[in-house]
Formats: structure tokens, sequence, C-alpha cells
């Protein structure tokens, strides 16, 4: 059995853009250590997956999983709600979610995606993740929150 955490750094190395899967604590921090070491343009756009995620398998080769992922761009902290529309989600976030879920559905290892909720995040703050208190990353982003329900095909290739 491949695990799903592969899969999905499988589809998202045909996106082209950074992978982070783990704890939303420790992708956050890993993000975090990033940005003050390289350059943000080198590191966003991100694909993350956060852990952990129930596997529900059947005895036909199939297991099913809800998984929490976020697609996120840096933007600037001056921006208004219609400006970060204008400058980062019409042009950067909606087509690398179309992107993304294209790749998902033509992996050889998913049977099925159900369905999905989206949910788009201007400025994100603490809410997203864990009360929008302060910025949690060290870049002021813009993300696509999204929830999928998807089937997998449980073999090992």
């Amino acid at each position: 059995m491949i695990p799903i955490v592969k899969i999905i750094e499988a589809v998202v190395a045909k996106c082209n853009v950074t992978y982070k899967h783990g704890h939303g604590l420790e992708v956050i921090t890993e993000l975090s250590h990033l940005t003050t070491s390289q350059v943000s343009s080198t590191v966003y756009p991100v694909i993350c997956l956060f852990q952990d995620f129930e596997e529900n398998i059947n005895d036909v080769d199939e297991l099913g999983a809800t998984l929490h992922i976020i697609i996120a761009n840096v933007t600037k902290p001056e921006y208004t709600a219609p400006e970060r529309y204008e400058h980062n989600f019409i042009p950067t976030l909606y087509p690398l979610l179309e992107t993304f879920i294209t790749y998902l559905k033509q992996h050889h290892n998913v049977n099925v995606v159900n369905s999905y909720k989206k949910i788009d995040r201007v400025s994100w703050g603490k809410k997203g993740l864990y009360s929008n208190t302060s910025n949690v990353f060290n870049d002021y982003i813009d993300a696509i929150e999204l929830k999928i329900d998807i089937d997998f095909i449980n073999t090992c290739n």
C-alpha cells in the first residue's frame, strides 16, 4: 500500500510547487523556518496536507479518506479583500486548485474524488488553523482551504 502522503506528494510534484505534510503546527513551523532562510517566492505557492487523517479500508482494495489541504501563496498585508482576489486568488490560487484537482483525479491510485469543500482564506491568520488574532506564518498569505473526500485504490504500485 502506498501511503496517502506519497500519493499527494506525486500529485503536487506535477503542479510544480512546494509540498509539505504533517501536523498543522509542524507544517507552520517548517514554512516559517523556510521563509526566514529563503526568499518567499522560492517557498510559495505551497500545497500542504495536514495530518492526522482517518483511512477507511474495505475488503475490495479501496480506502477512503477525508483530507485537509491548503493551497497558499504570499500576499501583501496592505491588500484589501478585492485586491487579494485580483492579485492572488484569480491569477494563482484558483488555477492551482484546478490543476491540483485535475492531477489528483488522474493519479492511478485515486479511484474517485467524491467531493470537496473549499474556503477562501483572505489574509490567513490563526483562525483558519487554530482565531484570527495574528499571522501564523512569517509571510502574509492568502489560501484556499480544502476538505476533500477521496477513494483510493489500495495497491502497492
